[in-house]
């Protein structure tokens, strides 16, 4: 439940920690940095999270949740987020994507991909990070690609972040297998397998 000021508190008392500035931190290639200057006791007095806890709620839950909560508590999480779990910028992004905040978004989507991609942090050396991995998958599929079940209904929303050309995706959808493709003149969607289907294109609903 959201206090006086909006925000769902992680657990009790979070607000009341210290407030910590932790840009240098989140500019960081190595994850951790923040323990050259503060031991874990430091740490636990602080606003500081690791990775998207409570934002994980409005991917899972956003029902539950009026739009400006959504808002209001993923800015605020995201400011006091170290991203130091390969994990946590791809849910922000997923949800700032919701949200249509999509500089935000468009920031959290490329430093996700940089996560095994990006040539400073040596993480992927002894392996990639096949979760961090679904979770840029899921990025496209229910960020930008506005992908919903809801209300029994497959609901696609789709919109082209800046400076991309097109992407496609494929859905699994009670035995239909659908592709998508997103482009600047709008969004199609083409019936690979299976039966018919009725799908909330845009708030339109069309039959493939």
């Amino acid at each position: 439940k959201p206090d006086k000021d909006g925000i769902i508190k992680q657990f009790d008392g979070c607000t009341e920690l210290r407030e910590t500035d932790i840009s240098r931190y989140k500019k960081s290639s190595k994850v951790f940095t923040i323990l050259r200057d503060y031991g874990f006791c430091d740490i636990l007095k602080m606003q500081v999270y690791k990775q998207a806890d409570l934002v994980m709620l409005f991917y899972l839950l956003d029902e539950m949740f009026d739009c400006e909560t959504i808002r209001k508590n993923t800015v605020f999480y995201e400011k006091h987020t170290l991203h130091d779990s390969s994990l946590s910028m791809c849910i922000h992004s997923l949800v700032f994507a919701k949200l249509k905040m999509y500089d935000m978004a468009d920031k959290l989507f490329y430093s996700s991909c940089c996560v095994d991609l990006g040539d400073e942090t040596n993480n992927s050396d002894t392996g990639i990070h096949a979760a961090a991995a679904g979770g840029i998958m899921l990025e496209l599929l229910y960020g930008y690609g506005g992908l919903r079940i809801s209300d029994n209904e497959l609901r696609l929303n789709p919109v082209l972040p800046q400076g991309w050309r097109e992407y496609s995706f494929f859905v699994n959808y009670r035995g239909t297998k659908l592709k998508a493709r997103v482009s600047g003149g709008g969004c199609s969607i083409t019936r690979i397998s299976g039966g018919e289907k009725t799908v909330i294109l845009n708030g339109n609903e069309i039959t493939v």
